[in-house]
């Protein structure tokens, strides 16, 4: 995958400029694939409703998705790529049938009282490569159902105004009911081949790279501020991911034991 791929580059492209301790690699690795693969996420879904004609839909969305994601869990796709499809396929959906649809007050009950449901009796449905153990399943299930019991406050009590982004909003709750779902019903994907982009990650990385090595004094202080900057927040997503059911993205990568242990 080329995010794995691009990660590994760069954090070994770190080590040598000595921005990052060498013995957490692994933990920066799966850090910078899940910001990278994340970013992509939430750029296409910006995307979607700028076409659509609205920057709103996105935030809708995405305020309604993450949250409850990262402690519901529910569907990972076997790759990055997938992921995107599904993130933003379903995204687009939400917001195209938010013309159709109004986010009534009935409709708003009936949606948050599903994902209650799913918060309290199925939660958290963990990736198979991030299994969790009794406290941590405890602990997220109180979080996922304390979200999902405000978010049914919210529609029993009409607290959201009657907006077309409050519909996509609503039915992005859909998704995350979708989402839970398919793992009882899922057969699994085959891997598809990732030459190309990796190919497309080497090359941006050697010119990177040369531009470090050959360019002036300025260059090499703004890169180094970048890297750490970059290196931080890799780190915090690691950290955050480790703590939660999964990212919100529906792509669950490996996690490296030096963080499970943490």
């Amino acid at each position: 995958m080329w995010e794995r791929t691009l990660s590994q580059k760069l954090v070994r492209l770190f080590c040598e400029q000595k921005v990052v301790d060498e013995s957490k690699a692994d933990a920066y690795v799966y850090g910078y694939e899940l910001l990278i693969s994340s970013v992509v996420s939430i750029l296409l879904v910006i995307l979607i409703s700028i076409i659509c004609g609205d920057v709103r839909y996105s935030l809708s969305f995405l305020i309604g998705f993450i949250p409850q994601r990262i402690y519901i869990g529910g569907y990972h796709a076997t790759s990055h790529t997938r992921c995107y499809l599904a993130f933003t396929g379903l995204a687009l959906i939400c917001i195209l049938l938010s013309k159709v649809i109004a986010a009534n007050h009935l409709f708003r009950i009936i949606t948050t009282a599903a994902l209650l449901g799913i918060s309290i009796f199925f939660s958290p449905i963990e990736a198979k490569n991030k299994p969790l153990g009794k406290k941590k399943r405890l602990s997220y299930k109180m979080v996922a159902s304390v979200l999902s019991s405000i978010d049914f406050l919210f529609a029993i009590f009409s607290v959201l105004p009657d907006t077309r982004s409050i519909t996509v909003y609503y039915l992005s709750k859909w998704v995350l009911v979708i989402f839970s779902i398919i793992p009882f019903f899922r057969t699994g994907y085959n891997q598809i081949s990732y030459g190309t982009k990796a190919f497309v990650c080497f090359y941006i990385m050697n010119v990177l790279k040369n531009k470090i090595q050959n360019g002036g004094k300025k260059m090499k202080k703004m890169m180094l501020l970048l890297s750490k900057f970059t290196c931080v927040m890799a780190m915090v997503l690691a950290v955050v991911s480790v703590n939660s059911t999964c990212c919100f993205t529906a792509y669950q990568p490996d996690v490296p034991e030096s963080l499970e242990h943490d």
